[in-house]
């Protein structure tokens, strides 16, 4: 789930749909549906998913951008 605090932001999803989130709106993101969040102007967000889940999808990313499960960041 994502929560726009404050600003705006777009949730492009991988079939081609683009929904806008402004302040105090959020958006649910169902299992394995592709997304990416993108501004225009920066904007806070906040973020909750299930433990374990990855930050960086099934893209080959150097490990080095990626927080291991269950540490605070």
């Amino acid at each position: 789930m994502f929560f726009c605090w404050k600003g705006e932001f777009i949730l492009d999803f991988e079939a081609g749909e683009s929904v806008p989130v402004k302040a105090g709106e959020c958006i649910v993101v169902p299992k394995g549906v592709r997304h990416r969040p993108r501004a225009e102007e920066e904007c806070h967000i906040f973020l909750i998913e299930p433990n374990g889940v990855k930050n960086n999808g099934d893209a080959d990313v150097d490990a080095a951008y990626d927080a291991p499960v269950g540490e605070w960041v």
